[in-house]
């Protein structure tokens, strides 16, 4: 018989042969009775093909090579949870295939089966595949920077799908995500508790075969491609594993011990330009450069984070000492790098959905502060005009968190970091360009009510001070009638102690286009804004001063004419609206008093003005 004959004849064989263990583990799959008499069926199924593709057998090896081009390796591994003799078998078979087929084409064959079940009813079947995979990264040896860059996004979208799942059975599963027919096959639905964990693991241990394995020598474009994998990775150790109160996760330290290995650390990541430089090299090969960016910026935060929150390592001693160093030689400047790169944290994105990386975030945030608060003022090296511009990007971070946010006690903490990062970290006039900034950009009036009462306490912290008693007047060699005004000649006063400070009222009260605020829509923050009002034409008129010219002639005839008579005509207007009501609800009961403490500030403003304008023509 022709030899070509018998090696063809011996290749079908061996192909149905293979085709029949395919069908095989699909019609075992389909049975509807599973006992344990079921589950020894499956064990011996898969123990007879492991013994037929035995690469160390007769045949065994040209069997394992024409199963690795079936689908045999997509059928089998959903035997994976049967029974621990199942996964045995599973990883077994695997391993075969990765350590004795092609690797180029077992790294094609092993991504395809990923793919088909990075789903979130089958994410626990990718467990044995990542470790085949690890096993084919070994052995590839030429273009190795090309392949894992090729496998880097899908290893991510397997830990991102894990981490949006957190356990819960079918959640965003689709009809053309796991068809029902494979669903019906698969013996196991339910993604468990540890599924995500385990998942990011195999995926940090991949990241360590890349860096272990490595022999080309273009060192750096695999150093930064493994900086940015590394660092997402962090995103998702970080949500995978929960830590006790001042310790770091086992896995996050894997994490980041990886991360010092591949020549990024910490303090690089605080200098603001490492990162930035790697993501700038690396931005011609990433399709997705912005959602890389910013998953690289949350790990890089999430860095800073764990090294501050790790007590019992000299690292965060370190961390803190660098911190106090970059600030001391940058100012201001520094902290604001420092704290936008901690509020992304706070931006919630794709699996981050919890409160968890909000609350590191906040946490993060405070440190610095701290850092900062230890350090002479006479440090800050930044023009001051800078230093607002610098710091919205962190500011507004806040800000939606505290908007947003659903929980009550992240609220707070957001409202009270927000107040205490602008008091903090910026000088007066950029205080105040934040606040007017902040304010005039807000849509909840609930936040410009909260932001105004802190325009108020700004007002109060700059008013010069009152030199009343005559002996003080005489030592200044000034008549005892002299104004308040005197005595800050050739001062320069802070914004909040100016007619500046008549723009937060004019803000609110009246629209960019000059409308007039709308009721009861902006109660709130037109209430707050009325009681600033009030409260800097009592404070000029008994202390006798004018530095917010609130007093002028122009000033009291546009705030009684353009500010107060409109808004008390319109809050008539919802007043008779809510009369005319016949329901009483909770709402209605809370819209009356609303009114009514609007219109009593209102009116004490209206008498204050028109006693004051009586008092000027006299």
């Amino acid at each position: 018989m022709d030899p070509e004959f018998e090696n063809t004849a011996g290749c079908e064989g061996q192909g149905r042969e293979v085709a029949e263990f395919v069908d095989n583990l699909k019609a075992r799959l389909k049975e509807v009775e599973r006992g344990s008499e079921w589950t020894r069926q499956c064990e011996d199924l898969l123990k007879e093909i492991n013994h037929s593709l035995d690469p160390n057998v007769a045949y065994g090896q040209e069997l394992l090579d024409i199963a690795g081009g079936s689908d045999l390796l997509e059928v089998v591994v959903q035997y994976a949870g049967i029974s621990e003799g199942c996964e045995a078998n599973i990883n077994t078979l695997i391993a075969n295939m990765a350590a004795s087929c092609d690797p180029r084409e077992m790294f094609t064959i092993f991504f395809e089966v990923i793919n088909v079940y990075t789903k979130p009813r089958t994410l626990h079947l990718c467990i044995p595949l990542l470790h085949g995979l690890s096993i084919v990264f070994r052995r590839i040896r030429r273009r190795q920077v090309e392949f894992f860059k090729e496998a880097i996004p899908g290893l991510l979208e397997v830990g991102r799908a894990a981490l949006e799942v957190k356990g819960v059975p079918g959640e965003n599963d689709s009809d053309d995500e796991v068809s029902e027919s494979r669903g019906q096959q698969i013996p196991h639905y339910q993604v468990s508790d540890n599924v995500p964990s385990k998942l990011v693991e195999k995926l940090v241990n991949l990241g360590k075969t890349m860096r272990e394995v490595y022999s080309g020598d273009d060192n750096q474009r695999l150093s930064d491609m493994l900086v940015l994998y590394i660092l997402r990775l962090l995103s998702l150790a970080s949500c995978s594993s929960s830590a006790i109160e001042g310790a770091v996760p086992e896995i996050v330290m894997e994490v980041m011990n990886l991360l010092s290995s591949s020549n990024l650390f910490v303090k690089e990541i605080l200098t603001s330009r490492k990162l930035e430089e790697i993501l700038d090299r690396y931005s011609d090969d990433e399709d997705h450069i912005l959602r890389t960016r910013f998953e690289a910026a949350v790990g890089a935060a999430l860095a800073v984070y764990w090294c501050i929150l790790n007590k019992d390592s000299s690292t965060a001693t370190l961390v803190f000492d660098f911190l106090k160093s970059q600030i001391e030689n940058s100012g201001r400047q520094g902290v604001s790098y420092v704290i936008n790169m901690a509020s992304i944290l706070l931006v919630p994105f794709g699996w981050n959905q919890d409160v968890s990386f909000q609350q590191k975030g906040l946490t993060l945030i405070t440190s610095v502060l701290e850092v900062f608060k230890t350090i002479s003022s006479t440090s800050h090296t930044v023009q001051p005009d800078d230093s607002s511009v610098q710091i919205m990007p962190a500011l507004k971070r806040i800000q939606d968190l505290l908007v947003h946010t659903a929980n009550t006690k992240l609220r707070r903490e957001a409202y009270a970091l927000l107040i205490k990062t602008i008091k903090q970290t910026l000088p007066a006039p950029e205080r105040f360009q934040a606040l007017f900034h902040i304010i005039t950009n807000c849509d909840h009036p609930s936040l410009v009510s909260l932001l105004l009462n802190c325009v108020k306490d700004e007002v109060v912290s700059a008013w010069p001070p009152v030199v009343d008693p005559p002996n003080q007047r005489e030592s200044f060699g000034l008549s005892t009638s002299a104004s308040a005004e005197t005595f800050t000649e050739g001062l320069t006063l802070s914004p909040f102690a100016s007619s500046q400070v008549l723009q937060f009222i004019q803000c609110v009260l009246r629209t960019r286009d000059g409308g007039l605020a709308e009721l009861p829509r902006n109660i709130d923050a037109v209430l707050s804004a009325l009681n600033l009002y009030r409260f800097l034409l009592i404070r000029e008129s008994s202390g006798n001063t004018n530095y917010t010219q609130v007093l002028d002639h122009d000033e009291l005839v546009k705030g009684r004419t353009y500010w107060l008579l409109p808004i008390r005509e319109q809050a008539l207007r919802v007043r008779s609206v809510l009369e005319r009501v016949d329901t009483e609800t909770d709402s209605n009961a809370d819209m009356m008093l609303g009114i009514d403490c609007l219109q009593s500030v209102l009116y004490r403003c209206l008498e204050i003005v028109e006693l004051l304008q009586k008092g000027s023509s006299n």
